[in-house]
């Protein structure tokens, strides 16, 4: 059955789980939309993500700075900085 109203995805609720030192939080996974988030202590690299066939994906910085590298290119982002990810070719 599908949702037809609202509903607030508390973060307690998310799905926790680390990726080396990173902590990730998935909120919602659906044929249609993946969010999550991912938090990394300062100086520390985050895992390579192998992206998602089906979907955009955003890199939306919250706080601090990152540089971000997708295997072509670095991207320097600070905190309010977005990335968007195009469906892979």
């Amino acid at each position: 059955m599908s949702q037809t109203t609202a509903r607030i995805i508390r973060q307690s609720e998310a799905r926790n789980f680390m990726e080396g030192p990173e902590h990730c939080r998935e909120y919602v996974k659906t044929a249609r939309l993946w969010f999550g988030t991912s938090s990394l202590p300062v100086g520390e690299r985050g895992a390579i993500d192998p992206g998602h066939a089906n979907s955009e994906e955003v890199f939306f910085v919250c706080q601090g700075h990152v540089l971000l590298y997708d295997e072509k290119q670095y991207y320097e982002l600070h905190a309010g900085d977005a990335l968007l990810v195009p469906v892979p070719c």
